[in-house]
């Protein structure tokens, strides 16, 4: 019946409830793809209804916007065939069920909430009571209780309130008012029976959640008396039990809070929320030091991360099964909402479940759990769960959950003989862990621990972090003894970081590395070490201090990076792209529409390193080959093999990595400033993520404790929250729009002109109180208008900051530090700039804030000052002479020159067309990758190369001169895309000389005609033998034949077997074998389309209606005359002893069947009827 009510704008879902009032349903907005939820008002309006009262909630709803108020969307009549009217709204669904629910999760339990959680519950309850008590007219709920109060979760896990059902709020005056009787019996203050209502009612409400909260009982046993004696004031006549009666841990200050909240008297008690918060935020202040439980290891086993009950254990079970991903969350959600310590463990798994991709991010945080040689269960587990969601992930990481195992039964048994004997089996299985084990099989066959010590120490020198992590792996999980000494530098080695993090304080040997670059999520940043003193390298285009990590490409194939490619995105998305870098480790794909060019993660944060050294070269006049790179504090193995495949595609020829909260310690220089052992928190709010890491000096080196964060939590998502929160009800008040909100890509483009004018409004805010806001015609004839003022930030993005904070606070608890074991918070990130953000880490610790670096560039100086301390690797090429590639398409001329350096930078190289008969020379710098573009007039020109003025060696293949009129081979630029850490030489030439089968046959049929491309080809095989780079090349190329001679081969395979089919049609209708006509159409629909499949589909029934003739052992002379035709030869034995008992059985059909077969069997179809 509901479904009929909306007229398809909404599909109910499900039923969720009833009260006495309304009937609730989960409905999904059928445009907008979002869960809702929508109340129907249970009675019916009449011919007179008040349109006041009725959507009274609604109303007042869209006046108090606050993240603890439930929001409200839409609202209507509902017009049904019988002529009766409802009223209907739609809200915010929340999926965490009421706080009724709650509290008897722990009543069933015998269990009490702690002291903490009720502060906090309480805290959130009064600051959206706050709001309804600060507007002008005052508001009163008057119907506050357990099930008005709903729950959410954050990013942590974290309840958040939701005040719902203002169906019964009044606005009033702040004196007290004669008004009707509303609410329910136990909440209802004393003056309520009374008719008699003020902000104070709403205070005894919230005293009775406190004091059930606190003590899972109501105050005062209501329903025992009538309303006569509750008039006359009856039930308030007895002494109100303490809360610390029934609970030790309460303080004696907090039983008088709750006393006068629950006056009997409305002048003695709170006049209003706000009064009644202040003393809730000092009394919790008491609380702050209370350890959060956390779930220790005793609960760990082979079925999950931390068993608790049998309903996780069925969740988690069912989450490694494909296609129950869903049925696990719902299950998981559950117990989340009723134990305080499940949420607290299996928040962040919750949250990896939901995710728009939850195998990825399963998948990186199975290898990031397993860095020092532990809990490779967990690490198991999670992969296998990323498998049931894409069983495709199967082939890629299949054999980590055999590796894993061999580590599990050595950590739990402690047998290394039976640990590397099940290696060389799995070796023997899968190529991938044979050539990963394949150089260290013979050390681990020692069985010795402290030859793999000693071995894996040797090879870390020697720099083969691989090996040399491999064998420590094996050592730290055997015996469990090394982990306190080497644990941590196994984490860094499995991340190909060689680094033990000693600051050198002598910076005078000038053979270092001195460069360091912070390859940010939105910004990237490139710094220089000058004798100890870090400088920031500028943008060579616009001077400034960071490179925005975004990518253009236009129509004409013009790659480009940074701001130019950032402002693009706004109006220009399908051909720009920012924030890859969060999906690096993963082949997610980014298409640029107008160029058809496809780049993966990898490819795209190499273009940025690319712009980057670009910039040192302009800058400083220095090809940068040797850098230190920084790494997210929250790396794993897979996430920095994405970087260094990056690095490798960005031509450096060696680098060092270092983790961003170990570049910040630097900066800081941390071990100068202890004389002993000290403990700094790194708060890292970046553009993209957040992450909150604890560095100590342990005497000797630098080290990183421990880490934790969010992807999807930084500054952009500030931003948006202004955008969400302040931008859009504005825009939607003065348009009245009703469908302008961020799920609505028709408003892409709109919105991210909000975002961009929101992210400038947070810079201006750092340095003043207010911003003003202007963007000219937003909508046609509407120009966007606001000052948006430091109060109204802070408001907006105190809830995201508190999520960073209530992080911080956990990984304190993690380690069991306290805020006076941290001597004080570096603060990282651009958004640390502002002061809101400043403010509110104040009020949540009181530990000193480091800020004096700037936030902004203080991880790539820090980088520099640690490349400053690192000898550069010694890598000397000579490079004789070069090849060149030329692309003519009218007057532009284009091409690429290739090195015998596979790395070869072109940085200050230019090639210069010298016209040969005005002897006018136009000379133009090559790209770092050797490419160029240039627009010439037509004549004749001589060509050459210059490294920094001097000309050098073109080889004798390469073009020297372009002569005019002369063709060239098309350059195809990037035309197709490809990983280029897969190519290989032997892989490309194997696919030519297989292509070189299907093109020769189609030579024979006089239908290629592209031999100079194939000439092509060759050439780039030869120039890839000295540059590898070429390979892309000679990819492309291969591309392009393999689809030309595919789309010739299917044009000769359907001309053959039309000439075929006509054939057999016309000998049918001449000799009156059977009837063809109904074919007549189903063949003009075949050759209009030049589909295959179709004349395939006609060519069966022709063969299969004349073997069915059976006329003159026309079936024998059929099928013998095919097999002896000469093509078949190497069949005839199977075909021929399968005939021949089809004929013995007369079984026709098998027989039309064979002799389909062989057609099929010849790709040319070009036999002969008989």
């Amino acid at each position: 019946m509901v479904e009929e009510f909306f007229n398809g704008q909404y599909e109910v879902k499900k039923f969720l409830g009833e009260g006495s009032f309304a009937e609730v349903y989960l409905v999904k907005h059928v445009f907008l793809d979002d869960l809702r939820a929508m109340k129907v008002i249970k009675q019916p309006l009449n011919e007179n209804f008040d349109n006041k009262n009725v959507f009274n909630e609604v109303m007042l709803a869209t006046q108090l916007r606050h993240q603890n108020i439930i929001s409200i969307y839409d609202a209507g009549i509902i017009s049904q065939d019988s002529g009766i009217n409802k009223a209907y709204f739609v809200m915010e669904y929340v999926p965490g069920g009421d706080l009724q629910q709650y509290l008897n999760s722990f009543i069933n339990s015998n269990l009490s909430l702690s002291v903490h959680r009720c502060l906090n519950l309480m805290k959130q309850i009064l600051q959206g009571l706050n709001v309804l008590h600060s507007s002008n007219p005052v508001i009163v709920h008057r119907d506050l209780k357990l099930n008005n109060i709903l729950l959410s979760y954050n990013e942590c896990g974290d309840i958040v309130i939701k005040i719902s059902d203002l169906g019964f709020a009044k606005e009033v005056s702040t004196e007290i008012s004669d008004i009707d009787v509303a609410g329910t019996r136990p909440y209802m203050a004393p003056e309520s029976f009374r008719k008699v209502i003020s902000t104070a009612t709403d205070i005894y409400a919230v005293g009775v959640i406190f004091y059930q909260l606190l003590t899972n009982n109501y105050p005062y046993d209501i329903e025992k008396f009538s309303l006569e004696e509750i008039i006359r004031g009856k039930p308030w006549n007895v002494s109100l039990k303490a809360p610390s009666d029934y609970n030790d841990n309460v303080p004696k200050k907090l039983d008088e809070i709750v006393f006068k909240s629950l006056d009997s008297n409305p002048e003695n008690r709170y006049q209003n929320a706000s009064e009644f918060l202040d003393d809730i935020e000092l009394i919790m202040t008491e609380f702050s030091d209370d350890k959060i439980p956390i779930i220790k290891e005793d609960y760990v086993d082979e079925n999950s991360e931390y068993i608790i009950n049998e309903n996780l254990k069925k969740a988690f079970k069912l989450a490694k099964c494909e296609n129950r991903l869903n049925d696990a969350i719902e299950i998981l959600e559950k117990e989340i909402i009723g134990n305080y310590d499940v949420r607290q463990c299996y928040g962040e798994t919750l949250r990896m479940w939901k995710s728009k991709r939850p195998d990825l991010k399963l998948i990186s945080k199975a290898f990031s759990i397993n860095l020092r040689g532990d809990n490779y269960v967990l690490s198991s587990n999670l992969l296998k769960e990323a498998i049931a969601y894409n069983p495709g992930m199967k082939n890629k990481y299949g054999h980590y959950l055999e590796l894993w195992r061999i580590f599990i039964d050595l950590s739990k048994y402690g047998n290394l003989i039976k640990a590397v004997m099940s290696l060389e089996e799995l070796m023997d299985s899968n190529n991938e862990i044979n050539e990963g084990y394949i150089n260290i099989i013979d050390i681990l066959k020692t069985f010795s621990i402290d030859v793999m010590v000693n071995e894996s120490i040797r090879l870390v020198n020697l720099n083969n972090l691989d090996d040399g992590s491999k064998l420590m792996e094996f050592a730290i999980v055997c015996d469990s003894r090394l982990k306190s000494k080497y644990a941590y530098k196994l984490s860094l080695w499995k991340q190909n970081m060689n680094l033990h993090f000693k600051t050198i304080n002598d910076f005078n040997n000038c053979n270092t590395v001195d460069y360091a670059i912070d390859l940010g999520t939105v910004d990237s940043t490139v710094a220089y070490c000058n004798n100890g003193n870090p400088i920031i390298i500028k943008n060579y285009k616009t001077g400034n201090e960071i490179t925005p990590s975004a990518i253009l490409i236009d129509e004409e194939n013009n790659l480009k990076v940074g701001e130019i490619a950032r402002t693009e995105i706004i109006n220009n998305s399908k051909n720009a792209v920012s924030e890859f870098k969060g999906n690096m480790g993963f082949s997610i794909p980014f298409k640029f529409e107008k160029s058809s060019r496809v780049l993966f993660p990898e490819e795209l944060s190499a273009e940025v390193l690319k712009e980057l050294r670009v910039s040192v070269f302009n800058q400083c006049r220095v090809n940068l080959e040797d850098v230190v790179i920084c790494c997210p504090a929250n790396s794993n193995p897979m996430k920095t093999k994405a970087i260094n495949d990056a690095i490798d595609l960005a031509g450096f020829k060696s680098h060092n990595l270092i983790l961003e909260p170990i570049a910040v310690a630097f900066a800081y220089n941390l071990k100068s400033s202890h004389k002993d052992n000290g403990i700094w928190m790194i708060y890292d709010l970046g553009g993209g993520t957040f992450n909150v890491s604890l560095i100590e000096d342990n005497g000797d080196e630098i080290e990183k404790l421990a880490t934790t964060g969010l992807d999807n939590l930084g500054g952009k998502t500030l931003d948006w929250k202004v955008v969400e929160d302040i931008f859009i009800p504005k825009i939607s008040m003065d348009l009245n729009l009703n469908d302008f909100n961020l799920n609505n890509s028709k408003y892409s483009e709109i919105f991210s002109k909000l975002k961009t004018a929101a992210e400038k409004s947070k810079k201006d805010l750092s340095i003043s109180t207010k911003s003003n806001i202007c963007i000219n015609n937003l909508f046609d004839n509407y120009d966007f208008i606001f000052t948006l003022t430091r109060d109204d930030f802070k408001e907006v993005i105190c809830p995201l900051i508190k999520v960073t904070l209530d992080l911080c606070k956990n990984l304190l608890n993690e380690k069991d530090f306290s805020s006076k074991d941290i001597d004080k918070i570096i603060l990282v990130g651009g958004s640390c700039l502002s002061p809101v953000v400043k403010d509110l880490i104040k009020e949540e610790f009181d530990i000193p804030l480091e800020y004096s670096i700037d936030p902004l560039t203080v991880v790539a100086k820090g980088a520099a000052i640690y490349a400053g301390t690192i000898e550069k690797t010694i890598i000397e090429t000579t490079v004789n002479e070069f090849s060149l590639i030329l692309n003519k398409e009218k007057d532009i001329i284009s091409g690429r020159a290739f090195a015998s350096d596979n790395k070869f930078s072109f940085l200050g190289f230019d090639i210069e067309f010298l016209n040969q008969k005005t002897a006018e020379s136009l000379k133009i710098p090559l790209n770092i990758d050797g490419e160029f573009m240039v627009k010439l007039k037509e004549g004749d020109y001589s060509i050459n190369i210059y490294d920094s003025g001097d000309i050098v060696n073109i080889d004798e293949k390469s073009p020297n001169q372009l002569i005019s009129g002369e063709m060239l081979i098309p350059y195809f630029k990037h035309t197709f895309s490809l990983k280029y850490s897969e190519i290989t030489y032997k892989k490309l030439f194997k696919q030519y000389i297989e292509l070189l089968k299907q093109v020769n046959f189609l030579k024979e049929n006089d239908s290629f005609n592209e031999n100079d491309i194939l000439e092509y080809i060759e050439r780039m095989f030869e120039i890839a033998q000295k540059d590898k780079r070429a390979l892309n090349q000679v990819e492309i190329y291969l591309n392009y034949i393999k689809k030309t001679s595919s789309d010739l081969l299917n044009n000769l395979n359907f001309s053959n077997l039309l000439d075929n089919v006509i054939n057999k049609i016309n000998i049918a209708k001449r000799d009156s074998l059977f009837y063809v006509d109904d074919l007549k159409d189903k063949l003009k629909l075949a050759v209009d389309d030049k589909d295959i499949n179709i004349l395939n589909d006609i060519h069966y029934q022709l063969i299969e209606r004349y073997v069915l003739l059976n006329k003159n052992d026309v079936i024998k002379e059929c099928f013998f005359n095919l097999i002896y035709d000469g093509i078949y030869s190497q069949y005839p034995d199977e075909l021929i002893k399968r005939a021949i008992a089809a004929i013995n059985d007369s079984d026709y059909n098998l027989l039309s069947v064979l002799v389909n077969e062989l057609y099929e069997l010849d790709g040319r179809n070009s036999l002969l009827d008989k």
